[in-house]
Order: C-alpha cells, then sequence, then structure tokens
C-alpha cells in the first residue's frame, strides 16, 4: 500500500519566499504547489487535496484574501497560514476573519513557520 504523500501549497509573487519556505519544510517529504500568484490556487487546491496552504497577502491578479476565501467556502477545514511582509498588519487581520488558521509575519525563520503549522493542528506524517 502506498504511504500518503502530504501536499502543500505555497502561493507568493517572490520567488525567494516561495523558495525558503519549500527549503524550510523540505525534510517533510512532501508534495509542493508553488506559485506566484492565488490566480488559480483554488481550483488547483481543490483538485489536488491540498492539506496546507502557506499563501501571501498582497499578489497580483488574486490577493492572499480572495483566495482563502475561495478556498475555505469549499472546505471549510483546510489548513491555513497566511503570510505578509507588506508593513500592514490589517492584511493579516483580514486573513483570520476570512479563515486563515494563523498569521505569520516576514521574515520568519523555519523554527517560527515549524511553530505555527504545529499550533494549526497540521501533521507531516499520514493520517
Amino acid at each position: 500500500m502506498d504511504k500518503y504523500i502530504k501536499k502543500i501549497m505555497i502561493i507568493d509573487d517572490c520567488e525567494e519566499i516561495r523558495d525558503l519556505v519549500q527549503k524550510y519544510l523540505e525534510s517533510s517529504n512532501c508534495q509542493f504547489f508553488l506559485l506566484s500568484d492565488g490566480q488559480f490556487a483554488h481550483k488547483i487546491f481543490l483538485d489536488n487535496k491540498v492539506d496546507l496552504l502557506i499563501c501571501d497577502m498582497i499578489m497580483p491578479y488574486c490577493d492572499g484574501i480572495e483566495v482563502i476565501q475561495k478556498i475555505k467556502m469549499n472546505d471549510p477545514e483546510a489548513k491555513i497560514i497566511g503570510i505578509s511582509g507588506g508593513g500592514n498588519s490589517d492584511y493579516l487581520t483580514l486573513a483570520q476573519d476570512f479563515g486563515a488558521d494563523s498569521i505569520l509575519y516576514k521574515p520568519f525563520t523555519q523554527t517560527e513557520l515549524l511553530k505555527k503549522i504545529d499550533s494549526i493542528g497540521f501533521s507531516f506524517h499520514s493520517p
């Protein structure tokens, strides 16, 4: 029987942030979906049954708030962490209001990210 591999989607318009978050989590042996904006995130998230979303708030085409709203409408149990470094905490407050399980201000360390992931009850191990 095949072992279930957790799926993590990282959305950020900054390639360096996407790559850094993936590097922070690479030892988890997860499958990653890396997107530069939220335009197709909702469809990809649902089609692939993604287990965890880490989403920037300020992006072109479709911002993080809209992504969170769409995903939570179809999957209220989705695990979501909103991230932002835009200097405006209102976006992260809105992210929580619309369903993000936790928020994280950029820049953040690997330890900070792993603590946030743990705090929302996400496990890297198979169910």
